[in-house]
């Protein structure tokens, strides 16, 4: 049949049949005049672009809740493919509890014609996702439809949230301060206060209408006029005031407060707005009478941190306008910012990137989120953070961005992580310190045990005192670490600099030679002692020697790092000087600021002089750097001697000969050890009892009396600190013959031995100063 031919409800049919088969992507399966099919294609591919093209969710749905049309994002949004939403019903997206909600609002367009409502779609892999959506009832071939969009409203939660928070918190802070804020349009007369400006006032939050007459009325009558004039100069000649006056409250009591306020202006110079503080100053006021002179320079004691305002034209992305933080963030007057591009805030090298994300953020209309680089007037990148919106202003595009300075943040973040690895390297120390002590103590055991052989070929004895020298050189070295490790924080003691000088130099003194750097030593005699903290002086002495080492690398020059010390007046002073290049004029004050590196990124904090300046000072000493006629550098670190400071004495060890049958319990994880102790006791006729771990020690422990208990303070499982954990709850007199054999002291094992009184040796142990111990323990608990 002909369509000329057709009747109109059956070309209608024929129609609506072939608009059901595009959507689902079948060819007709009727012959249909070409120029109606490619017609209806035409029309199909133009409402699909421009469905897809919208910002959020679109759908079309019958009366009789079928899914009639859609756009790509909700396939995108729910994770549902287009055969599977064309079977489900729009309830199917949501919750149980939210069907009820969506399925009112779907009701009420079909009855009011408009609805809109907010619920979470649910995605096929069961995620929420809030959204706000609008319906509007259509007539869609011939019957009625339900049209309408959704858009994501995730991020406005979130900022809802923020917000709300943020209230919560000025809230509290006005409370606490005693500080409110106030908001007055000298066009419409309205005046808004916060609640602390209530109470202030003595009435109840939203208690009453505020208006700038009823708060005249409770001026003081001899402090209206001044109040009055500073107003009147704030709106006439754009003068911010900031003035105390006093008030009459509610309650008839008079009260003195800060009143602080400034005027917006439009372009043409009329006042728009005006907006301040209110503080309750009455305290403060009959405390500090006599600072009233002063009081005119009165800061708020809350300060809000604003962020740096700019806005530009969308389109020729031309900056228009700027608030006194963007000013500041980048070291330019208003007037010369204004009419610059907006690329012209960010690096050179950046530009083509920040003009693709601009264009990007300007056609899509989402917030840019990435950090960015900002440049200030003297040269130096800002990282910032940007939040940005497009707005429409007399018919032209916006956009407003708010820039916050993240500097402090990155920094903060930065040492926090540098923080970490230097608490890591600090165990991982400690942790290697007591794995070498173990092996040394054997070592330096066996090796003094073999000295004592009778008929020793001469040889032999030389060679085993070479062992023990070189034995005794690791074990210097391994405690020199420890001193260095954060875990070794003893207070301050009475402390010889030279000593010190020369731990720090033993440590890295292989390392400068490989560099060829020879260290030259100066050291004074007969110097004052001194009242310190050894680790952190050695912690100052090597961030210098570091620092002259990689200077001089970097520059590729030999030569000598010198170090020297002497005593003055009442102060010890030490030069530490290299050939390196000299520091630049221009930055020698600035070495010892906080983050201040020449190195390259991951190659230092900027911390190490900052934190030497600061231990120095913390010693009540002072420490400088200064330039050697341009062919190096010298750090001059002056320590003041305490007065009263001796030479701590050394404890003289006794000698005395054992008491015969002394049972000693000998506990240690190392076989070797437990075997060295075993042999050096019974041959000094003591009596050994062996155990391998902390529980079996305890075992040993409940059967029997001992005199002396040895215990290796690390060990897997049930370690020595447990063990002695267990005699201060159940034998608590045992602990005072209770004595750690550790690797390297922790915090732990030290404050147990401060608190119950026992006693630790370091190893590597020596077998003279194993007896040594034995014998004072056993003489004092006699």
């Amino acid at each position: 049949m002909k369509d000329e031919d057709k009747t109109k409800e059956q070309l209608i049919a024929e129609l609506k049949d072939l608009r059901q088969k595009l959507s689902h992507d079948e060819p007709p399966s009727n012959a249909i005049d070409k120029s109606v099919h490619e017609a209806l294609l035409n029309e199909k591919t133009l409402s699909d672009k421009a469905l897809n093209s919208l910002p959020g969710i679109f759908y079309l749905i019958d009366d009789q809740g079928a899914m009639l049309r859609w756009n790509d994002r909700i396939e995108e949004v729910t994770g549902y493919s287009k055969k599977e939403i064309f079977w489900m019903s729009p309830l199917d997206f949501f919750d149980e509890d939210e069907k009820q909600i969506a399925g009112k609002a779907i009701q009420e367009v079909f009855e009011k014609g408009y609805s809109s409502v907010e619920a979470n779609i649910k995605t096929k892999s069961g995620a929420k996702i809030p959204y706000f959506f609008t319906g509007s009832r259509v007539i869609w071939e011939q019957k009625p439809c339900l049209v309408g969009m959704g858009v994501n409203i995730a991020e406005r939660k979130r900022i809802e949230e923020a917000l709300r928070s943020s209230e919560n918190r000025l809230k509290k802070a006005e409370k606490m301060g005693h500080t409110g804020y106030w908001d007055w349009s000298p066009v419409t007369g309205e005046l808004v206060w916060t609640d602390e400006v209530y109470r202030i006032l003595g009435f109840a939050p939203k208690q009453i209408t505020p208006s700038y007459e009823l708060f005249l009325d409770m001026v003081h009558p001899e402090d209206r006029e001044f109040l009055n004039k500073s107003v009147d100069e704030a709106l006439n000649e754009k003068k911010p005031y900031r003035l105390d006056c006093r008030i009459i409250s509610k309650e008839g009591k008079e009260r003195t407060v800060y009143v602080e306020g400034e005027v917006k202006f439009d372009e043409k110079g009329n006042p728009l707005q005006m907006q301040g503080i209110f503080q309750d100053i009455t305290e403060r006021k009959q405390i500090e009478n006599a600072w009233q002179e002063s009081e005119k320079k009165y800061r708020t004691l809350i300060e809000t941190a604003s962020d740096a305002i700019f806005v530009a034209d969308a389109e020729t992305g031309i900056l228009e306008d700027v608030n006194q933080k963007a000013e500041e963030l980048i070291g330019r007057e208003k007037d010369e910012i204004i009419g610059m591009h907006q690329t012209q805030l960010h690096p050179k090298d950046m530009a083509a990137h920040y003009s693709k994300l601009f264009k990007a953020h300007l056609h899509a209309e989402k917030s840019i989120s990435e950090d960015i680089f900002i440049v200030h007037k003297n040269g130096s990148k800002i990282p910032v953070d940007i939040r940005s919106s497009i707005t429409t202003i007399k018919g032209r595009k916006k956009i407003q961005g708010i820039f916050r300075d993240v500097t402090e943040q990155k920094q903060l973040q930065h040492q926090l992580i540098q923080a970490e690895k230097l608490s890591s390297i600090g165990t991982f120390v400690s942790g290697v310190a007591h794995e070498l002590n173990n092996p040394l103590t054997g070592v330096l055991g066996y090796s003094e045990n073999l000295l004592d052989l009778p008929n020793l070929p001469e040889e032999a004895r030389e060679d085993l005192e070479k062992i023990i020298t070189q034995s005794e050189r690791a074990a210097k070295i391994v405690k020199n670490l420890l001193k260095f490790s954060r875990e070794q924080k003893m207070g301050k003691t009475v402390v010889e600099i030279n000593q010190i000088l020369e731990n720090t130099l033993s440590l890295q003194e292989y390392h400068f030679r490989t560099g060829n750097i020879e260290i030259v030593r100066d050291f004074g005699e007969n110097l004052r002692s001194v009242l310190a903290e050894s680790n952190q002086l050695q912690q100052v002495f090597l961030n210098i020697l570091m620092n002259a080492y990689q200077s001089m690398v970097q520059a590729k020059v030999s030569g000598e790092i010198r170090v020297s010390s002497r005593s003055m007046g009442n102060e010890v002073i030490v030069a530490i000087e290299n050939d390196g290049p000299p520091i630049p004029h221009d930055k020698i004050d600035e070495i010892f600021n906080p983050f201040y590196t020449t190195k390259g990124i991951g190659e230092g904090t900027g911390l190490g002089l900052y934190v030497s300046c600061g231990i120095v000072k913390d010693h009540g000493g002072k420490i400088k750097a200064e330039n050697i006629d341009n062919i190096g550098v010298r750090f001059i670190i002056h320590l003041p001697i305490t007065a009263g400071t001796v030479k701590e004495k050394k404890e003289e060890k006794t000698t005395s000969t054992l008491q015969v049958n002394t049972k000693v319990l000998v506990v240690d994880d190392e076989e070797v050890i437990r075997n060295w102790l075993e042999r050096l006791l019974t041959m000094k006729d003591l009596k050994v009892l062996l155990a391998a771990n902390g529980l079996e020690g305890q075992k040993l422990l409940e059967k029997e009396e001992v005199d002396i208990i040895l215990s290796d303070a690390r060990m897997p499982d049930y370690s020595g600190l447990k063990l002695a954990q267990w005699i201060k709850d159940n034998s608590p007199e045992q602990l005072k013959k209770f004595v750690f054999l550790t690797g390297a002291m922790d915090s732990d094992i030290s404050n147990f031995c401060k608190a119950n009184h026992c006693s630790y040796l370091l190893k590597p142990l020596e077998g003279k100063t194993i007896l040594e111990t034995i014998h004072a323990i056993v003489q004092q608990n006699k």
